[in-house]
């Protein structure tokens, strides 16, 4: 694990362990991976929004909703925060909630715009 040591000096291996497990299909045990780096470095907001993705493509909303909520706390001027958490609300039905990021995401960056319509945020 000592390869993946960063210019930070941090040893990431967990992380793109659960990059590299989450490509090839391994959801869950991305998480798990991407869950044990993150006890280590709570502040790798990457990680955090990483994180956020895994667990919701597994459905687990809850857990991606709170991790993204920390991840646009630390950066509430990145549009791709907004998107993410756009899509989880979406995914449990709070349209109304979800189309109010997409609104914010759009406010930073215009390429979300064909996402607005395909949520019929109007």
């Amino acid at each position: 694990f000592q390869l993946f040591l960063d210019s930070t000096g941090n040893n990431r291996a967990y992380y793109y362990l659960s990059i590299n497990t989450r490509l090839l299909g391994g959801y869950i045990n991305g998480l798990d991976y991407l869950s044990e780096y993150i006890k280590s470095y709570p502040k790798d907001y990457e990680a955090i929004f990483t994180r956020s993705i895994l667990r919701s493509g597994l459905r687990l909303n809850n857990g991606a909703l709170n991790d993204i909520n920390i991840y646009i706390e630390a950066n509430q001027n990145i549009a791709k925060g907004y998107v993410q958490r756009a899509l989880i609300l979406n995914a449990m039905n709070k349209s109304s909630q979800a189309c109010d990021d997409i609104k914010k995401a759009i406010m930073m960056s215009q390429e979300y715009t064909e996402l607005a319509v395909k949520l019929r945020c109007y």
